[in-house]
């Protein structure tokens, strides 16, 4: 669920790197401004969503808009028809219905997903998109990145350059965080 939202922010980050960057006077004015990786970053974002088409086709059907009832009645037949899936059909019924059936509806979507990008098995499919994601995610940051600092040096200055750098002591670790997937809602 999480993975389709970033995916959603991610395509939306595009279309306003695609319509208000490239092709357009400021980024024209930008383009030889971008340090290397800014502009192999650019050129690989504009490859993955040109070509591939991936990330688009999981946005525009289950992202961020909804899949058609064909879809999703296919979604559903082929998870109900899963061996692999058996033992998550489980459903545990509580005044709290999110505890169960959130697991049940990610299945049918990943299932569609899967039918949507043309991969039979919905964890290989899990694989290519999150690396797809990752890759989009990473060119992004680098052409934000270089983006800024082509905007400072254009407008505040000839240098990037940090007055001190700040060592923050005993950082918490990325694996000591973590969401709780049950929900006490309490009285």
């Amino acid at each position: 669920m999480i993975l389709r939202l970033l995916i959603g922010a991610l395509h939306e980050t595009w279309l306003l790197i695609n319509e208000r960057f490239d092709g357009t006077p400021l980024g024209e004015d930008y383009q030889n401004r971008l340090d290397d990786g800014g502009r192999a970053a650019l050129a690989n974002l504009k490859v993955m969503f040109d070509a591939s088409k991936l990330l688009t086709l999981v946005r525009n059907n289950f992202s961020f808009h909804l899949p058609n009832d064909k879809a999703l009645d296919a979604a559903f037949n082929d998870a109900c028809n899963d061996p692999n899936s058996d033992d998550l059909w489980s459903l545990y019924f509580s005044q709290y219905g999110f505890n169960s059936h959130y697991l049940v509806s990610d299945l049918i979507v990943m299932h569609g997903i899967s039918r949507l990008i043309k991969e039979q098995n919905p964890i290989v499919a899990q694989r290519r998109i999150m690396k797809e994601v990752h890759e989009g995610v990473e060119y992004t940051f680098e052409f934000t990145k270089s983006f800024f600092a082509a905007s400072w040096l254009k407008n505040f200055g000839t240098a990037i350059d940090a007055k001190e750098k700040i060592k923050i002591a005993d950082p918490p670790s990325v694996g000591s965080v973590s969401i709780p997937f049950f929900i006490d809602m309490g009285p």
